[in-house]
């Protein structure tokens, strides 16, 4: 995701003009009526900043698979369906949103992402290797253009030293360009969760828009 809200007040701290500042983890929402406050933050963090009007994250990766000609597949372990509950929280996602895949089991990855099981035997369902395969099951199966996927320990059992609570492999991309990202979340499980959505959902806007997937 973004900029963290320490970076955003240390910014408004340097800006003349009214700005209320809050975290929706692991959002940062501002609100301002100076324009010059919204133009130093555009400035400051540029495409992390995804909306200038108060629309919602899955509101604004609609409009830009719309405006793009592009279709989109999910494909979830722990995040168990909230993805895809958020794209279609828009009205008229039907016209971009192909399908999702909910495959919480390591069988499932295997079964209906066609993700190599020795994979999974290797390195675990937490894996950059898995995060990459389920995108390309999902562009497989699928027929979309655009897919992202996520696989975690949300909590609160099942972490390790070296996967501890909270890490979460993310992968998007299209056929043949598919990239991954690695989070380590703070918190419960519903906010791993959410935190793990807002990321997702974040890597499809980039994708759309052509800028660096974090």
């Amino acid at each position: 995701m973004g900029p963290a809200l320490d970076e955003v007040r240390e910014k408004l701290s340097d800006l003349d003009g009214d700005a209320v500042v809050s975290e929706a983890y692991p959002e940062v929402l501002v609100e301002t009526r100076a324009p010059a406050v919204a133009k130093a933050l555009l400035s400051e963090f540029g495409t992390s900043i995804y909306s200038l009007t108060g629309a919602s994250l899955e509101e604004v990766v609609g409009g830009l698979l719309i405006a793009t000609g592009r279709t989109l597949a999910t494909a979830e372990s722990c995040t168990g369906g909230l993805i895809g509950h958020r794209v279609t929280n828009v009205p008229g996602s039907s016209a971009y949103y192909r399908m999702g895949f909910v495959t919480y089991s390591n069988q499932a990855k295997v079964d209906l992402l066609d993700v190599p099981g020795e994979i999974i035997d290797r390195e675990g369902a937490v894996a950059e290797d898995v995060a990459r395969n389920m995108v390309k099951g999902a562009l497989s199966r699928s027929g979309a253009d655009l897919a992202v996927s996520v696989s975690g320990i949300a909590g609160p059992g099942g972490g390790t030293p070296g996967k501890p609570i909270g890490t979460v492999w993310f992968a998007a991309g299209s056929r043949g360009d598919i990239g991954t990202v690695r989070k380590e979340w703070q918190g419960d499980r519903e906010r791993v969760k959410h935190a793990s959505a807002c990321q997702a959902l974040d890597m499809i806007r980039r994708l759309c828009i052509g800028a660096p997937l974090s």
